[in-house]
């Protein structure tokens, strides 16, 4: 997909990987509904993307994406700012915390809300204008992750959601992507180095920088591959479960 004149909406928008694709879409001549339940955060990052790219180019909606109804209502006031939506970024997530159930609510549960909602206003059968939805899962959903058991299930859960949910909806116009970045430099990484097992397996599996993980967001954007699962780490991008990998 070309992202020129697209709309997109971003959650976990405020910062990290999701303010990094935010920028990737409106250098493509894009806007962005950035989602975060962060306010403060969120809306400096808005008035910093306007400032940068014009008035008008981001919005900030409060959004806490485990709560159904305001995630719904939240992608609702999105299409009516925006005057639709043509991308859904399933990015918000979370790694340790003392309530599993937290972990999965937001990094599963929430994609699979978010995906509903967006099929259901993209769907061509119902008025919809098509389009793309991208959930970001990771490395830990595709191996296994003894530091991070609940993550990785969650995230596991995410790349099985993906791959079996885009060819069900296909028909109806719209398309489902996941990538799976191993470990980059933002806030949900960072906030662990100092714990030296955590920086010791970060350092032997190597640190990217946002820039590379956006970059193979755009490939992926790109290349539209319904269904497709695409792994990015240092230095290497590859399409997973596919009848033919591609190294990229």
């Amino acid at each position: 997909m070309k992202l020129e004149g697209k709309r997109a909406v971003i959650t976990g928008g405020a910062q990290g990987l999701g303010k990094g694709f935010a920028e990737h879409i409106l250098e493509s001549g894009g806007q962005v509904a950035l989602l975060d339940v962060k306010v403060s955060l969120g809306l400096e990052t808005a008035n910093e993307l306007n400032a940068k790219y014009g008035q008008g180019s981001a919005i900030f909606i409060q959004c806490d994406v485990t709560d159904k109804e305001r995630f719904k209502r939240a992608l609702q006031v999105a299409a009516q700012v925006l005057g639709s939506y043509d991308i859904l970024v399933n990015n918000a997530g979370i790694s340790s915390h003392e309530d599993f159930e937290v972990v999965l609510k937001i990094n599963l549960s929430a994609v699979i809300s978010g995906t509903m909602f967006a099929v259901e206003h993209m769907r061509e059968d119902k008025g919809g204008r098509g389009g793309l939805i991208i959930n970001i899962s990771s490395a830990a959903g595709l191996m296994p992750a003894p530091m991070e058991p609940i993550y990785a299930a969650s995230k596991f859960g995410v790349v099985g959601f993906s791959r079996s949910i885009g060819p069900a909806v296909e028909s109806l116009g719209v398309k489902v992507l996941c990538l799976c970045p191993s470990f980059a430099r933002t806030p949900l990484v960072t906030v662990h180095l100092e714990n030296e097992d955590f920086r010791n397996f970060v350092e032997s599996m190597g640190l990217m920088e946002v820039s590379e993980v956006v970059e193979a967001f755009a490939t992926l954007v790109e290349d539209e591959r319904n269904a497709s699962v695409l792994s990015i780490t240092p230095g290497k991008k590859e399409y997973r479960f596919q009848k033919r990998k591609a190294n990229l």
